[in-house]
């Protein structure tokens, strides 16, 4: 059992759960908007996953102190440095389009991470801004790549779409959000801390209601998504209603961040029965 969590623990913090939790947004916008996802892309949004991820977690720790003798800790690094060449190898085959937007996607990621102008601050620490430059991030990876990949950029019904996944992934970064509360440096205004922790679930849950009402604001809209669409609503708002605020270890680094695998499975299921 010991080893299993281990298993389990490295799995969760070398971003590989996380990793495909944003495949499985960029295989719900092929599914829903009918977008032909090339292997090349998800391969490389898979491995480019877990390399951010981990240089947003560990980068700013090996520029000051250098590699750590930690085994743990090596393991994820050597992952990440693997996970980025194969990125790396995979993005050679997307277009040029393509590569401008992840060229911002990095700008976005470096000034995350790495201190502004040379202060002890980084985007990290403004907190709400945080949060909305991470749901970008997602959206732009999960909505407008595989779009501008297949050249196919459809207006309306794409930024419709694309304001849904913002408000989703808003929404997800709620538990996140109560969670860090009790770590977080005092002089972070983060959601929870500006409005307390009920207030923050009460937005999350309206975010996941504005989100699932865009619906009908597209122009192009089947019965299997409104389905899919209210019990992600229903699933999601139970998630940041039930958030403890001495939140377990897994609650949200493993049962949040597996929703967007969830509803990936869950309409690739109906489609099947249907």
């Amino acid at each position: 059992m010991r080893r299993w969590q281990k298993i389990l623990d490295y799995y969760i913090e070398a971003s590989v759960h996380v990793a495909l939790a944003v495949v499985s947004l960029l295989l719900v916008t092929g599914e829903l908007l009918n977008i032909p996802i090339p292997d090349a892309l998800i391969l490389f949004i898979f491995f480019g996953s877990i390399a951010s991820y981990n240089f947003v977690k560990y980068g700013p720790t090996l520029t000051r102190i250098g590699p750590s003798s930690n085994r743990y800790w090596s393991y994820t690094a050597i992952l990440g440095l693997i996970a980025a060449v194969l990125a790396f190898y995979f993005g050679l085959m997307l277009s040029g389009k393509t590569w401008l937007l992840l060229l911002f996607l990095l700008i976005v990621i470096l000034l995350y991470t790495f201190p502004i102008a040379h202060r002890d601050k980084n985007l990290r620490s403004l907190g709400v801004l945080k949060v909305i430059l991470v749901a970008i991030s997602w959206t732009t990876v999960s909505v407008y790549l595989p779009a501008v990949q297949d050249g196919s950029v459809r207006g309306w019904d794409l930024n419709i779409f694309a304001m849904q996944s913002f408000l989703l992934v808003l929404a997800l970064i709620i538990p996140f959000e109560i969670r860090d509360m009790r770590f977080d440096p005092p002089g972070i205004l983060t959601i929870p801390r500006r409005i307390g922790v009920d207030g923050t679930k009460q937005l999350g849950i309206l975010l996941m209601i504005l989100s699932t009402l865009l619906l009908f604001f597209r122009d192009d809209i089947g019965y299997l998504e409104i389905a899919v669409r209210v019990i992600l609503l229903i699933a999601v708002s139970l998630f940041i209603w039930k958030t403890p605020t001495d939140n377990s270890k897994y609650y949200a680094s493993f049962w949040v961040e597996a929703i967007p695998i969830f509803w990936l499975g869950l309409i690739l299921g109906l489609k099947v029965l249907f």
